[in-house]
């Protein structure tokens, strides 16, 4: 799937497939199938046989509905009938109504008003299946233009969805909603447009898209840096704190208190006073 969307060196689907978690996650068969076989690349889509027989009966209808009216017209419908190819019907009514118009000039040598008619009516199938290949090619633009522009989303909300959004009770994925409506809006003020190169996105100059968008400085400015100026002065971003040092405290002396202690009299001064005091009983 990375490599249908070009985005096999994204740093950011690197990250994500690096998870040792996701490493161990096993993708069942029946959901893997529905991944790789629901989202198709831009060569996919072009050699895809389902897209082209959904487009082809839609453009060539109308063809194919005037090459009939024709047929009657000038009845040769039955050689036509037999034809399902559109292009090769259109060969069968050009080479009949050729031969009507080389017989009516055996006629007499002059184009006659029956000449005339074929002749406008073989102008306006030239016309018409002109017409029809380029509504072909217009809408193989179109397809082209959704599938870039749904590849260019998808990395943008790759790119947005992982940004430390300050607010973790909302949904990521309304926080990414919110995050890209606001770079969104920033990118068209400045008049900046993303792109996808080869998987990486790129801020290029909407009025000349061959020339990055660069910075005070005229250096090329990435898609994330520009996001994250966004959405930081948007409050929208939680605000980091490595790399401050918490404020050091002083040390403090603590002071222990001792209780009091009971003077020590020496023992000859107690037995000296008591000889005293038995002198003085006698």
């Amino acid at each position: 799937m990375a490599a249908k969307l070009g985005a096999q060196q994204n740093p950011h689907l690197v990250s994500l497939l690096a998870n040792n978690q996701l490493t161990q996650a096993e993708i069942h068969d029946d959901l893997a199938n529905l991944l790789n076989t629901g989202l198709m690349s831009l060569d996919g889509a072009k050699n895809n046989s389902d897209v082209q027989n959904h487009f082809k009966p839609i453009i060539l209808k109308g063809v194919d509905d005037r090459l009939d009216a024709i047929a009657k017209q000038f009845g040769f419908e039955t050689e036509l009938a037999a034809e399902k190819s559109t292009y090769k019907r259109a060969e069968i009514i050009a080479s009949k109504m050729q031969a009507l118009i080389d017989a009516e000039k055996n006629k007499n040598g002059q184009p006659s008003e029956k000449e005339n008619q074929l002749n406008q009516q073989l102008q306006q199938l030239q016309s018409q299946l002109q017409t029809a290949i380029a509504a072909k090619d217009g809408e193989i633009a179109q397809l082209k233009q959704a599938h870039e522009s749904q590849l260019l989303s998808m990395l943008i909300d790759a790119e947005l969805g992982d940004k430390p959004y300050a607010n973790d009770a909302i949904p990521r994925n309304v926080n990414v909603m919110t995050a890209r409506n606001l770079v969104d809006a920033m990118l068209k003020e400045k008049g900046v447009v993303a792109i996808n190169d080869n998987g990486t996105l790129r801020l290029k100059q909407a009025a000349n898209p061959t020339l990055d968008y660069m910075d005070e400085g005229f250096k090329p400015v990435s898609y994330s840096s520009f996001a994250d100026k966004v959405l930081a002065d948007s409050k929208m971003l939680r605000v980091s704190t490595a790399g401050k040092q918490p404020p050091t405290q002083q040390p403090v002396q603590k002071v222990i208190d001792t209780p009091p202690t009971t003077p020590q009299i020496p023992q000859s001064l107690t037995a000296s006073i008591g000889n005293s005091i038995a002198d003085l009983q006698k």
